[in-house]
This record gives structure tokens, sequence and C-alpha cells, in this order.
């Protein structure tokens, strides 16, 4: 995806309705890492001007954007933009010629409530329960916007707690019983943490090894239609939704520096679903709750499976973190 930005063009409507989307764990998660984190061995210096995982070298390592509000509301931003930005990792550490995306079931997460629900969560939550479990591809839960405590739309009406059934799971043919898959294709998060509001710190850490999940402040967003939001009042300075930073870029008529963000409210709204941030002042609190995650192992290839998904068993590949290449003599 190749980023284009226009001048400002937002109408920035505060709305004292919206409801937070973000609860925090108690003590809240600092991560469990060992690598060196990349501001060790990447200052600001170090880094371009403009940077975008979206568009490196003409080449996308994005993967798609979703809308968590259908088929009915869901305050799941949590589970997209801690799950997006683990998935565009995967993607860029399978490189270029990998023609197929990896999409992780944020569906699964919902059922197990691993880090929330649909009435909210927190990103580290989601990266600490990951890291004691696989998460599965989509195509063994594909998301409907329900966890098991919410009641909106037909959510009442379907089994959404959490089981080896809503885990895995396929419905072979017409008149036999559905029934779960034991073993699938799954990703696995390697080391997961926290990156200080530092924009130097943030830029590096998404330079070297992939989007970040990031707290916003959402309410001025609500009707945003292009350009760099920029309002820096200080009453506007947290955080409701959670969302990912792609990379950053520089604004040519302004000179502003800008962060390139992902929402998970559909491609119709914003920028093809994306929002640009001035970047450096903590604008709508983006630079106070960033949180990251690498993968651990990840499904490349699958013993193929029977119909009724008998005999099932992925291959896996294994994460290198990326500095072991920056840090090599």
């Amino acid at each position: 995806m190749k980023f284009t930005l226009t001048t400002l063009a937002i109408t920035a409507a505060v709305t004292n309705g919206y409801r937070s989307e973000i609860t925090l764990e108690s003590p809240i998660s600092k991560g469990k890492f060992s690598s060196p984190l990349p501001h060790t061995y990447l200052s600001g210096d170090d880094l371009p001007e403009a940077f975008s995982w979206g568009n490196k070298d003409g080449v996308s390592y994005l993967t798609r954007s979703l809308n968590q509000h259908i088929p009915q509301y869901c305050g799941s931003c949590w589970a997209h933009g801690a799950i997006s930005a683990l998935a565009d990792r995967i993607k860029i550490d399978r490189g270029a010629s990998a023609s197929v995306d990896v999409s992780l079931s944020v569906q699964y997460v919902l059922n197990n409530q691993l880090g929330g629900s649909c009435y909210g969560g927190s990103a580290t939550g989601t990266y600490d329960a990951l890291s004691a479990a696989p998460i599965p591809f989509e195509t063994c839960q594909p998301y409907i916007a329900c966890s098991s405590d919410s009641s909106e739309g037909f959510c009442s009406k379907v089994d959404t707690t959490a089981s080896k059934f809503n885990t895995c799971r396929t419905c072979a043919t017409f008149g036999t019983t559905c029934q779960e898959i034991e073993t699938y294709p799954n990703a696995t998060i390697g080391e997961y943490g926290v990156v200080d509001q530092d924009a130097d710190k943030i830029k590096a850490e998404i330079y070297a090894r992939g989007p970040v999940s990031a707290g916003v402040n959402a309410e001025p967003l609500l009707n945003y239609t292009g350009g760099v939001f920029s309002d820096d009042e200080d009453s506007l300075k947290f955080t409701n939704h959670i969302v990912s930073i792609v990379g950053w870029g520089k604004d040519a008529n302004s000179g502003k520096s800008y962060w390139i963000v992902r929402n998970s409210w559909g491609e119709y709204w914003g920028d093809m679903g994306y929002f640009f941030l001035e970047l450096g002042t903590n604008q709508l609190g983006i630079e106070s709750a960033i949180s990251w995650a690498t993968p651990g192992t990840y499904s490349e290839t699958n013993k193929a499976c029977f119909e009724g998904g008998e005999n099932c068993g992925p291959a896996s590949r294994t994460y290198v973190d990326p500095s072991v290449r920056f840090l090599a003599p």
C-alpha cells in the first residue's frame, strides 16, 4: 500500500458518548523479553525521515484491514490492534516473496477473552495471554464480533465460550455434525513489551521489527476525513481505543512529521481505514501506550487434511529477532 498525503481536511467532532474500549489489566504488564530492544542499537539519527511498512521499497508488508463493528458492534479494538500488528510482523518475517498473508483469528481471542471482550480490553493483556498459548489462523474461527458477555445483535444466540470447539472447527458437509480440529495452523508470541513515551524509541521499534499497537483518543477522530490531525490540547491526551502504527512520514507543505496509523473501523472510514497524526507531541495520547510483540513460531505448511479435519498437523517456522542482524559484527 502506498500512502498519499493530502492537506488538512478534518472535522474533529468530540462526542461525550464514546465508550472507552480499553480496560487495563492489573498490574499493567511490562512484557517478557530477552532480545535487545531496537532503541538500544538504533538512535534517532539512524532512522529515515519517512518510513512505512505499507510501502517499503515498493512492497506492502501490511495485512488486510478489518472492521471490528460488523456484523454488530463489538468493542474489540484492543484485539484488532494487537493481532494486526503481530500478523504484519509475521508477513515482514516471511519476506516479499510470500504470496499469501497469514490471517490470525481475532474471534479466538474474543472466545477465550485473552485480554478482554466486546466490552473492552488491552493489547498487552492479549500479548501476555498469547505468550502462553498459540493463536489459530482465521479459517479456524472467522470474526463474528461476539464475546460470551455480549448481547449485541445475534451474540446471545451463539456459543462463544472458551472450548476446543471454539478454537478450531469445521462443518464438513450437509447433514453432518460440526467437529473440532485438534491440530491446526497457528502462531505463537515469542516476546512482548511496551515502549516509553519517546518518538525515536517508537520509530526504532517500528523500523527494526514492524508495526506496534497504540492507545489513542478516538473521539476527535470519529469524523476524520483525511490529512494530518494536529491538536496539542492536554485534555485530549487520554486513550480509549487501540490502533496500530505502521510507519511515519513528513508533510512537504507544513514540514510536520506524522504517524501513519491503521484503524479497525473499515476502509470506508478515513484514508482507506488509516489516519495521520502529528508526531512527537503525544497527539491524542498516541505515544503514551505503545506495545509490541514478536512472533515465536508460525505455520508455513500443513499436512494436507481430509475435508472433515482428520489427520491435520502444521509445520512451523521459528522467528529470529532482527537484533541478530543489526548487531552482527
